[in-house]
Order: C-alpha cells, then structure tokens, then sequence
C-alpha cells in the first residue's frame, strides 16, 4: 500500500476509531475527493498502536469535532495539509 493510499484513511479516522484500552485503530473510513467510503480493500481493519502514538494522541486530544486530524484553525484537514506535516515530519526524522 502506498503512502497516499493511507492519506483518505488518516483524515477520516475519528476518535471513536481509537480503543485506548485494547491500544488498537480500527480503519473503518476514508475520504476520497470530499466523500466518506469504505477503506482501501473495501473492509474495516484493526490497527494495533504504538505507546508513543497512544501518547500522543492523548497530549494532542482536542473537541473541535470528530475527527482526529484538524488544521491548527479548525479546518478539516486535506490530502495537501497531511502531505505538508508528512514532509515536515520526516525531514525532523533526518
């Protein structure tokens, strides 16, 4: 699967797609050209999640709304924005 193959699934995950307690994500949504539909493959799918990325999400927990990802004004986030953090990101990484 490709990087961008996950970009849909990422800006549709919600917060009640993370199970704190199991430490899993359930991937039951994307968004593709502003519509919600199936993730890739057509099925939901249970992610198991890292400790740092469970920390994380928890530092970073906010009630804009549903989503897990929004843009710094609120905004729903774009395949553009989470390309944009992606790059940041690795070039942190090194």
């Amino acid at each position: 699967m490709t990087p961008h193959a996950l970009d849909g699934e990422m800006i549709a995950l919600e917060w009640s797609d993370i199970d704190f307690k199991r430490r899993l994500i359930t991937v039951a949504r994307s968004e593709w050209n502003g519509h919600v539909t199936l993730p890739k493959g057509g099925k939901k799918r249970r992610v198991p999640m890292t400790r740092k990325l469970e920390e994380v999400l928890k530092t970073h927990r906010h009630l804009i709304g549903p989503r897990v990802l929004y843009r710094d004004d609120g905004a729903s986030t774009s395949k553009q924005t989470l390309t944009t953090w992606m790059r940041s990101a690795q070039k942190r990484a090194g």
